[in-house]
C-alpha cells in the first residue's frame, strides 16, 4: 500500500479563497475560449458553494471529454490570427498596412467554405465585434521627452497642405491629369461610448462629399472589419449605385474582332484612378497623427478602397513615445480623408493585382495575354497588331507547321480564345534567343508561300547584315544617345521595308576582364526617323529583362495614342513615358554603362528585371502606310483547321479558365514555352539530343543562310500548350557541306565562321562562349577537333590539338596567375608522355598536385599520412612516393589548403 503524501511545509501561505472564482465574477475584457477536442466552447463551471476544493481556472486548456479517435479525429484549436509584414504598394506610396478593399473581404469570405467553419472561428468574429471598456490614457510627456518632441519635424493634422503633397504625390506623366481633389473632414464624438450607453455601431460612416464628380465617403469599422484592427476605408458611392453601369462597349479596339465570332461577352470595365489617403488624429491634439496614404482604382465590384489593419484595437488609444498626447481623448477621434481623381487614358494605372490577370487584360484593353515572356511570343505579337501582317496570315496557305503556328496566334488575338491549359505550370524554354532571329525565322516561313513570298520581302524586307541593321551590323548605340544617331553613323546602307526592324547593342564582350557585358546605357527612342531619305514612325519595341542567359522579354505595340504593353499574362495599357522613356536605359552612378557583376544563369537569383529591363529592337511603319487605324473587326475565312468545332481545347468563357487552371497537370502535359525550333545553344560541348528544324543562326556572311531543315524528334509547344512547330511537312536532305555565317546574338555565343545545316559548327571558326572562354580553330561537327588556341576565363590558355572538346596530341598550356608552361603530350584533356614544365616556382605552386600540377593538394595517404596530390592522381597511385609504403586508403582533405615544403 503505498505511503500518503507527505503535508505541504508550514512556511507556505495559504492560497486565496478567491483565487479561482469563474471568469464571470472578474471584470476582464472578453478574450477568445480555447476550443475543445471537438471544436466546441467550453460553459464556464462555478464553484458549488460546499466545495472547497481547489479547480482549474476557466480560461485554462480543459482536458478532452469521450476523445475517440477512430470516430472523430482530433481538431487543432485555431490560432489568433497574426499579421504580416504589409505588401509594398502597387503605387510606390508609402503605405504602412495592408491596403485592399472591403469588398474583397466579402468576396473572400464568401468564397470560403462558411458552412464548414467552426464554432470557435464564429466566437471569434463575435469578439471582434464585442463592446469593450477603453480607458483613456491621460499621461504627458516628461520635460525630456519633450525635448526630444521638439527636437523632430512635427506637422499638426490641420495642416493640410503639407499632408496633401504627401498624399497627392507627382504623376510624372503629361497624359494623366487630375480631375479633382478634396477632402473629408469628420470628428466622432463618441467613438466607443459608455457601459450604460455604449456604442454597439460596426460601421460608422462620415458625411458624403462630391469631388471629381463622384460622390465619397469614409467607412470606419471601429470594432475591425474581422480583426482586432481599426479598419477604414474610402467609399466611392456613385460607383456603387444600381445608376452606375458596370461595363461599356469597346467602340475602338486595340485589335480588331473576328466578324461572325461571338464576342458580346467582351465588355470595357469602368473604372477610375484615384489617389487616396487617410490622417486620424486627436482633435484635442492634431499634432498626434497617424497617416496612410496608396492609389488605386475603383470599379463597381470593388467601389471602396482602405485599410483593413490601420491600427490595433488594444493600443491605439495609448499614449506612444514622441506623442503629445493619446489618440484618443474624451471618447473623441477625428479622421480626414484627401482625396485626387485622375483622368486615365489607359484605364489600367494603378489597377490592383489581386484578381484574374487574363480577365483584367480582356476587360480593361480588349486584348488576350499569352503565357510565357520568351522572345518568340514577344515578336510575333507586335507583327500580328500590323494590319498588312495579318493580310499576309490570312492569305497563306499553311501546308508546313510554321504557317499553321501563325494563323493559330492570329485566330487566339481575333477571338480572344484561350486554351484549358492556358495556365497550367510547364516547361519553360531557358534556350535564350532574340527578336531578330525570330524574325528571321517568320520570314522564311512566309517567303516558302510562293503566293505571298513577294510581299512579304517587301513588308519585313531580307533579316541578314548586308541589308538590315540586325547583329554584326546592328545599330552602334553604346556610343549613340539616339537611334536616329545610330543610323546616321552605320557604314552598311540598309533596306527600307515598310515595316523596318533596328536592333541596338546591348551587349559586349570585354577582353580585358574576359566577360560579357549587358549595356544599360540611355538610348533615346525616336518617335520618328528618317532612313535613306524616308521618313518612319516608330510602332513596337521589345525589351529584354535579367542577365544576358534570360529568355525573359516584353514587347510593347503602339495605337492611335497609347501603348499596349504585353508581359507574362497579362496586358496593360501605358502611355509613352510608361512604355518607352522607362526602359531606354539608365545610365549608372560613375558614368558606367554596364551592370556591374558577372553575368551568369545563377545570377538570376538576383535579377532585379525593372532595373535592367531595356529596349533592344524596335519596329518602325514607313511613313506612305499610316496612318495606322484599326477597324472594329475584320473577316477572315478561318480554315477548317482552324475552327472552334475542331479544336475542343479552345473556350471564350472567361470563367472557364479558372476552373481549368486548377486541373492538375498529368506527366504527359508538360508543356514548353513557345520558341521555333533550333540549334543547340552555341558554343556548348554537346551532342544535340535531336535534330531540330533550323538553327537560330542568323546573321550571314556572303553565301545565303541555308534553307535546309532537319526534321525534330519531338514537338514543340508554346507556353499554353499549343503546338507551335513540329515534324516540318517539307522536309530536305539535309545538306553537309559547311556555310560560312556569323551568330552575333545577343545572349548567345559569338561565333563565326563554318556551319553545317544540322546546326553544328564544322570547319574553322571563332568561338567566345558566354562564359567568357574564346576559341579559334578547328570544329567537327559541333566539337573542337584538330588545331586551335582557347583563351579560358581565367586567363590561362592552350595552342595545339584537340579531340572531342578536349586537349588530345601536342600542345602548350599557360597558367595566366604564375606564367608556368606546360608544354608536351597531351590525351584526353590529361597530361601525357613526354613534356617539357618551365616557370618559377611560388608560392601557389606549391600547393599544386606534384603529378598533374593542374589540381591543388587535397589528399592524404593511409597509413602513412602523406599530403602529395589531388584525389584523381591519388586514386592511381599504389605506394606512397615518400616513405615508399603501400597505400591502404585515401583521405580528401576539405577546409584547408596544403603546400609542399
Amino acid at each position: 500500500m503505498a505511503a500518503p503524501p507527505p503535508p505541504p511545509p508550514a512556511n507556505i501561505p495559504t492560497l486565496p479563497a478567491d483565487l479561482f472564482r469563474s471568469a464571470e465574477d472578474i471584470d476582464l475584457p472578453p478574450t477568445r475560449q480555447m476550443a475543445d477536442i471537438g471544436g466546441s466552447q467550453q460553459a464556464p463551471v462555478r464553484a458549488a458553494a460546499n466545495d472547497t476544493s481547489p479547480r482549474l481556472p476557466v480560461m485554462a486548456p480543459q482536458p478532452p471529454m469521450n476523445l475517440d479517435f477512430e470516430t472523430q479525429p482530433p481538431v487543432i484549436p485555431p490560432q489568433m490570427p497574426r499579421d504580416e509584414e504589409p505588401p509594398r504598394s502597387r503605387s510606390g506610396s508609402r503605405s504602412h498596412s495592408r491596403s485592399r478593399s472591403a469588398a474583397d473581404d466579402e468576396i473572400s469570405r464568401s468564397r470560403s467554405p462558411s458552412s464548414d467553419r467552426s464554432s470557435a472561428e464564429d466566437e471569434e468574429d463575435r469578439d471582434y465585434s464585442r463592446w469593450r471598456h477603453i480607458e483613456e490614457d491621460r499621461t504627458e510627456p516628461c520635460q525630456d521627452e519633450l525635448d526630444f518632441i521638439e527636437s523632430r519635424p512635427e506637422y499638426s493634422a490641420l495642416d493640410h497642405e503639407h499632408w496633401q503633397k504627401e498624399a497627392f504625390f507627382a504623376l510624372d506623366d503629361p497624359a494623366f491629369t487630375t480631375r479633382g481633389e478634396g477632402r473629408i473632414d469628420w470628428v466622432i464624438h463618441r467613438f466607443n461610448g459608455t457601459k450604460e450607453e455604449p456604442n454597439k455601431d460596426s460601421i460608422l460612416r462620415s458625411q458624403v462629399v462630391n469631388i471629381g464628380g463622384f460622390d465619397w465617403q469614409i467607412k470606419f469599422f471601429p470594432k475591425g472589419n474581422s480583426t482586432e484592427f481599426l479598419s477604414l476605408y474610402i467609399d466611392n458611392l456613385t460607383l456603387a449605385s444600381p445608376e452606375w453601369e458596370e461595363f461599356e462597349e469597346f467602340n475602338s479596339p486595340p485589335f480588331p474582332f473576328l466578324k461572325g465570332a461571338d464576342n458580346t461577352w467582351i465588355k470595357k470595365r469602368r473604372s477610375i484612378a484615384a489617389q487616396v489617403a487617410i490622417n486620424m488624429y486627436n482633435p484635442a491634439e492634431p499634432r498626434t497623427n497617424e497617416f496612410r496614404s496608396d492609389a488605386t482604382r475603383f470599379t463597381k465590384k470593388s467601389a471602396d478602397y482602405g485599410w483593413k489593419y490601420f491600427s490595433h484595437r488594444d493600443d491605439f488609444h495609448l499614449r506612444r513615445h514622441g506623442q503629445r498626447q493619446a489618440m484618443l481623448r474624451d471618447d473623441k477621434l477625428a479622421l480626414t480623408a484627401y482625396i485626387r481623381v485622375v483622368d486615365d487614358p489607359t484605364s489600367c494605372l494603378w489597377d490592383p493585382e489581386n484578381g484574374d490577370r487574363f480577365e483584367s487584360s480582356i476587360l480593361n484593353t480588349s486584348l488576350r495575354p499569352f503565357v510565357g515572356r520568351s522572345s518568340f511570343q514577344m515578336t510575333i505579337v507586335p507583327l500580328l497588331h500590323f494590319t498588312p501582317f495579318r493580310d499576309l496570315i490570312k492569305r497563306m496557305t499553311a501546308r508546313d507547321q510554321g504557317g499553321r503556328m501563325l494563323q493559330q496566334h492570329l485566330y487566339k488575338m481575333y477571338t480572344r480564345l484561350v486554351s484549358r491549359s492556358h495556365r497550367r505550370r510547364g516547361l519553360n524554354s531557358d534556350e535564350p534567343s532574340d527578336g531578330a532571329q525570330i524574325l528571321y525565322h517568320v520570314s522564311k516561313i512566309l517567303q516558302r508561300d510562293i503566293e505571298i513570298a513577294e510581299a512579304a520581302r517587301e513588308l519585313l524586307g531580307v533579316i541578314n547584315i548586308n541589308s538590315a541593321a540586325v547583329h554584326s551590323n546592328r545599330l552602334q548605340t553604346k556610343t549613340c544617345a539616339s537611334v536616329q544617331e545610330a543610323i546616321d553613323k552605320l557604314e552598311k546602307p540598309i533596306a527600307t521595308p515598310v515595316l523596318l526592324t533596328l536592333e541596338l547593342q546591348r551587349h559586349e564582350f570585354d577582353r580585358a576582364q574576359r566577360r560579357w557585358n549587358k549595356l544599360t546605357n540611355k538610348v533615346h527612342i525616336s518617335d520618328e526617323i528618317v532612313v535613306s531619305g524616308l521618313r518612319y514612325h516608330l510602332f513596337a519595341v521589345v525589351t529584354h529583362c535579367g542577365h544576358l542567359r534570360s529568355n525573359r522579354h516584353n514587347c510593347a505595340v503602339r495605337v492611335n495614342d497609347l501603348w499596349y504593353s504585353y508581359d507574362s499574362d497579362t496586358v496593360v495599357a501605358m502611355t509613352r513615358r510608361q512604355a518607352i522613356d522607362a526602359f531606354e536605359g539608365n545610365r549608372v552612378a560613375g558614368g558606367k554603362d554596364i551592370a556591374e557583376r558577372r553575368d551568369s544563369p545563377i545570377s538570376i537569383m538576383s535579377d532585379n528585371d525593372s532595373d535592367e529591363e531595356v529596349i533592344y529592337l524596335t519596329m518602325y511603319v514607313r511613313g506612305d502606310h499610316l496612318p495606322l487605324a484599326t477597324p472594329r473587326s475584320e473577316w477572315w475565312n478561318v480554315p477548317e483547321w482552324l475552327r472552334p468545332e475542331s479544336q475542343p481545347g479552345l473556350v471564350s468563357e472567361p470563367h472557364l479558365i479558372e476552373a481549368s487552371a486548377n486541373e492538375d497537370v498529368s506527366a504527359g502535359a508538360m508543356e514548353v514555352s513557345g520558341e521555333l525550333p533550333s540549334a543547340p545553344p552555341l558554343g556548348s560541348n554537346r551532342e544535340p539530343t535531336s535534330p531540330r528544324t533550323e538553327p537560330r543562326s542568323l546573321v550571314v556572311g556572303q553565301a545565303p543562310f541555308h534553307d535546309g531543315a532537319a526534321t525534330p524528334e519531338h514537338i514543340h509547344t508554346d507556353g499554353e500548350g499549343d503546338v507551335v512547330m513540329s515534324d516540318a511537312e517539307d522536309v530536305r536532305a539535309a545538306d553537309e557541306v559547311p556555310r560560312n555565317c556569323t551568330v552575333d546574338a545577343l545572349g548567345r555565343d559569338y561565333y563565326s565562321g563554318g556551319y553545317l545545316n544540322s546546326g553544328k559548327y564544322h570547319g574553322h571558326g571563332h568561338l567566345i562562349a558566354i562564359n567568357g572562354d574564346e576559341y579559334m580553330g578547328d570544329f567537327v561537327h559541333g566539337q573542337k577537333t584538330g588545331t586551335g588556341k582557347m583563351t579560358y576565363a581565367n586567363g590561362n590558355t592552350y595552342e595545339g590539338q584537340w579531340l572531342d572538346n578536349k586537349h588530345h596530341g601536342q600542345g602548350k598550356y599557360i597558367v595566366a596567375s604564375t606564367k608556368t608552361v606546360y608544354e608536351g603530350g597531351w590525351k584526353h584533356g590529361q597530361k601525357h608522355g613526354d613534356f617539357v614544365l618551365r616557370g618559377t616556382v611560388t608560392e601557389d605552386d606549391r600547393a599544386y598536385c606534384t603529378i598533374c600540377f593542374t589540381e591543388e593538394i587535397n589528399t592524404a595517404f593511409m597509413d602513412c599520412g602523406h599530403v602529395l596530390t589531388c584525389r584523381k592522381c591519388a586514386s592511381r597511385v599504389d605506394d606512397c612516393p615518400v616513405c615508399r609504403k603501400r597505400v591502404h586508403g585515401r583521405l580528401q582533405l576539405f577546409g584547408v589548403k596544403m603546400s609542399m615544403e
